[in-house]
């Protein structure tokens, strides 16, 4: 065979490789549906009431980790995973969803999550390897409008023209060094946590902004 007879079939071979591989990847997506069905079919969880078989799920973010562990925020998502039965009680219950660990920056996974948890009170543990902006953070926090508990453990570094920010229901922050606190008011934090040092100046001015009904 000649040299453009050989590419011409290695060509066809290609081309033959990826329709297969398509079809693969479409048996396999119709192979966990069916699983997924016979799951719900099997599992006594999705017979019970509602109410019971959220109180069940509910557990499973309790105990033993806290609310800012991050196995209790991947357990929603876990949930869903095992059959559509599971999937229908996950997302039934807002209480479920109220409780975020995100790596940053993690905007479509906070909207969704807001989303399921309606207007349910939120909290936020953002952490990250890598650096990033104080103006980063401040843009992300308002997609949050019910929040109420907030961790962040980010390396943060300054940026010039921050807009401050006002979080009115925010009861609970802790971050490292008050990076993102002089750029607050947070007229209803009752608890204030730093990992690190905060300057007494920034402090001070936050004090005289926000008024909160603080413990430190």
């Amino acid at each position: 065979m000649s040299i453009e007879a050989l590419q011409a079939h290695i060509e066809q071979l290609s081309a033959e490789i990826t329709l297969q591989k398509d079809v693969v990847r479409q048996l396999e997506r119709s192979k966990c549906a069916v699983q997924r069905q016979l799951n719900a079919l099997r599992d006594p969880i999705s017979q019970l009431p509602l109410e019971i078989s959220s109180e069940i799920f509910l557990q499973c973010l309790r105990l033993p980790h806290g609310p800012r562990d991050p196995v209790a925020g991947r357990a929603s998502q876990l949930l869903m995973n095992i059959c559509s039965g599971w999937t229908s009680i996950a997302l039934s219950n807002p209480a479920l969803w109220d409780k975020i660990y995100l790596g940053f920056p993690g905007t479509q996974v906070l909207q969704l999550w807001a989303e399921r948890a309606r207007i349910r009170p939120l909290s936020i543990v953002l952490r990250g390897d890598q650096r990033a902006s104080i103006a980063d953070v401040m843009a992300f926090l308002p997609l949050a409008a019910n929040l109420v508990e907030c961790t962040i453990d980010i390396s943060l570094q300054n940026c010039s023209s921050i807009q401050d920010l006002v979080l009115p229901s925010l009861e609970f922050l802790e971050e490292r060094d008050g990076a993102v606190l002089q750029h607050l008011t947070l007229p209803s934090l009752n608890t204030l946590l730093a990992t690190g040092s905060i300057n007494n100046h920034s402090l001070l001015l936050f004090f005289q902004r926000s008024s909160p009904p603080l413990q430190i």
